[in-house]
């Protein structure tokens, strides 16, 4: 599973920009890192519990419930980063079709390509973590959607 030390940070990363926004963040950012927690893991499941061919389809699977996920809640709750990270989660989609109707672009970009997403997204996360966390010290430390 945590075969390289790209997966092991990403893993690491995952945990710990989740982690902040479901303990600093408001509603919107504690759903969205609750979706990613949820996506991490049912990845993870599949990579170990998925016969080799069916990963990919899986991958997409969750990668296209957790981007609808966000749209829905950058729909919801009027804020930009989680349409962003759907905009990041689409690019990883894309690749993920790409990979499965065999157009050859090869592992290594596929690689690359879902792992920068997976950064992006948990950058957005962040993003909207830090300025909830900025609204919840400009009204006092009361979080602003509570």
């Amino acid at each position: 599973m945590f075969t390289s030390i790209y997966t092991q940070a990403l893993a690491i990363a995952t945990i710990l920009v989740c982690g902040i926004a479901i303990w600093k963040g408001g509603k919107l950012e504690q759903h969205g890192a609750g979706a990613c927690l949820v996506a991490f893991m049912a990845s993870l499941v599949a990579q170990s519990a998925t016969p080799a061919q069916a990963t990919s389809f899986v991958w997409l699977v969750i990668d296209f419930l957790f981007m609808c996920t966000l749209g829905f809640l950058g729909w919801r709750g009027g804020k930009a980063w989680p349409i962003l990270g759907a905009g990041f989660l689409l690019l990883s989609v894309a690749v993920h079709v790409v990979w499965l109707v065999d157009i050859k672009i090869g592992a290594f970009a596929y690689m690359t390509a879902t792992n920068v997403a997976a950064y992006a997204v948990l950058g957005t996360i962040a993003w909207g973590t830090f300025e909830s966390w900025r609204e919840q010290i400009a009204l006092g430390g009361v979080r602003p959607d509570a």
